[in-house]
């Protein structure tokens, strides 16, 4: 493989979970108005509130098999690997939890201090991982989880034959994780302590290994030798099956049975397909290159952020709900503008959070490993 090669940037990656992030925010907002849409957007939108964050697995093992596949297990290697995810992750997942605790007074640092040490000290990521505290961030540790396992999955990962071997052992896993703990039988939904494990969500991250392999590997021949074929096009059939089969189980399966079992590998692959289609097409020319682009950049502040600013806009509109209903004498007018302050308010907060927390943290981490590098071989 060539130099060139491995240095490309797949912007559709970062499209892809600028969209996908977008689309759990509209989920959530909705939900927590208890705005049920037409069936036809409805239960879509319910299979993406769940496969949209495991599709952010993908991309994530994706990502980080292009950029690290050729380096060496070594101790600065791992040193430089977790100081980097590290201040690319944890310095905007403190911020959060902060806030969410201010918002009851910091009462949790009294009537659960252990839990407040798992979420500042990480661990909840493996030790209990549905012990997070603020909304969405059980995803976080989860991610968390994957990276700590990552430079062992390298490891075993360098050849096709090995990296066949360990998705079908994270199928395994995941499937059979799912089916002893993800349901009962009742609930039209997983039940959530067992669904947010990283041992349930496993087969996403090596998934994404895969994809990141298949993109390097036909890289130049999905650029260049296809570019003006046929075979583009059957890449676009495919994104429209997967697409459609996605909307298919959406309305015939339930949820619970979507999160386990031959759905669950089914949908693995759907999201599988995403991500590869996404790194294949994806590019930052035109206007929606760049929108995307934005989105993709700000996708991490947004997912993490939309809650408090939810809460935030509600809080103030109640305060003064009583006029907006005297002068629209309508409540689906008032969520309206809820769901509008709360996502203008959401995407100005996380676009300042990337340029002035996840920007400065993510070159400080950067700098710091460079520093060691410095040291290192002056010493």
């Amino acid at each position: 493989m060539s130099s060139n090669t491995s240095k490309i940037r797949y912007h559709g990656l970062d499209h892809l979970r600028g969209l996908l992030a977008f689309g759990i925010v509209c989920y959530h907002f909705l939900k927590w108005q208890r705005v049920d849409l037409l069936p036809t957007f409805q239960a879509p939108l319910n299979l993406l509130g769940y496969y949209a964050v495991s599709t952010f697995y993908v991309i994530s093992g994706a990502a980080l098999y292009i950029v690290y596949r050729e380096s060496q297990i070594t101790v600065s290697f791992l040193r430089s690997f977790f100081i980097k995810r590290g201040f690319r992750i944890i310095p905007l997942f403190w911020f959060v939890t902060f806030i969410f605790l201010s918002f009851d007074g910091f009462r949790n640092f009294s009537s659960e201090p252990y839990r407040v040490f798992l979420n500042f000290s990480l661990l909840f990521s493996w030790l209990a991982p549905a012990e997070y505290l603020s909304p969405g961030t059980w995803s976080i540790g989860n991610e968390l989880a994957f990276y700590s396992v990552f430079p062992i999955l390298l490891v075993f990962t360098r050849s096709g034959r090995q990296l066949a071997f360990m998705f079908l052992l994270a199928v395994v896993v995941s499937v059979g994780f799912s089916e002893v703990f993800n349901r009962d039988g009742i609930s039209d939904r997983p039940i959530w302590s067992f669904y947010v494990h990283p041992l349930n969500q496993v087969v996403f991250f090596v998934g994404g290994l895969v994809v990141g392999a298949t993109l390097q590997s036909y890289s130049s021949t999905l650029r260049e030798g296809w570019a003006h074929s046929g075979a583009r096009c059957l890449l676009k059939v495919l994104g429209g099956l997967s697409l459609a089969l996605f909307l298919l189980i959406s309305f015939s399966v339930s949820l619970v049975d979507s999160t386990s079992g031959f759905w669950k590998v089914v949908l693995t692959l759907v999201c599988m397909s995403w991500g590869f289609i996404a790194g294949v097409f994806g590019n930052n020319d035109g206007r929606a290159g760049k929108v995307l682009s934005w989105l993709g950049a700000i996708s991490y502040s947004l997912y993490l952020l939309h809650p408090i600013v939810y809460r935030v806009a509600s809080i103030g509109m109640l305060r003064t709900g009583s006029n907006w209903m005297a002068v629209t004498g309508e409540e689906p007018f008032f969520k309206l503008i809820v769901f509008i302050s709360s996502m203008v308010g959401s995407l100005v907060l996380a676009t300042l959070s990337f340029h002035f927390l996840e920007l400065p943290m993510m070159r400080f981490g950067k700098k710091l490993t460079n520093i060691k590098k410095v040291n290192k071989s002056l010493s």
